[in-house]
């Protein structure tokens, strides 16, 4: 609660992980996010004072021992905010939520290591981005794509 301008905040956040492991070779994480703000200004009502900002996250990655030299991993990431503001149309509790603007970002990271000899191995990863920003009720969307490819080697 912050009195100085008559507003209180209130944030909710889950955030579960688990790992599974399927065998010696296989071992997936997944961690999910859930989080909820809110702020409501006690005294003056206006739309653009109160809102609502949510975050909802998601990653799964899967390492693998693909052979005694060659181990891989996939990672894939989504995370989705919107925020809006809220206010009782009619002078009572009930709210309405007006969502003003929404993005999404998608990624994928694909890494490998392989061991040539006991001191030489090459490494090589890609990644790819998407991100997605609308504001609901006007046509279309602005869209970022980025990505790379790198392969190198590493030495002792």
């Amino acid at each position: 609660t912050l009195s100085s301008s008559n507003r209180v905040k209130t944030r909710y956040d889950f955030r579960p992980q688990f790992t599974y492991r399927l065998n010696n070779r296989i071992t997936i994480n997944q961690a999910y996010g859930l989080a909820i703000e809110f702020v409501d200004h006690s005294f003056e009502q206006l739309a653009e004072d109160n809102f609502l900002d949510r975050n909802i996250t998601f990653s799964n990655r899967v390492d693998a021992v693909l052979t005694d030299r060659l181990n891989g991993s996939f990672d894939y990431a989504y995370h989705f905010h919107d925020r809006g503001s809220y206010l009782s149309s009619d002078g009572s509790n009930e709210r309405f939520l007006n969502i003003e603007r929404e993005d999404r970002r998608d990624r994928i990271k694909t890494t490998f290591t392989y061991r040539m000899t006991g001191n030489v191995s090459i490494l090589g990863r890609q990644d790819y981005s998407r991100r997605e920003d609308r504001r609901p009720g006007t046509p279309g969307a602005r869209v970022s794509e980025e990505g790379g490819i790198a392969i190198g080697m590493r030495g002792n």
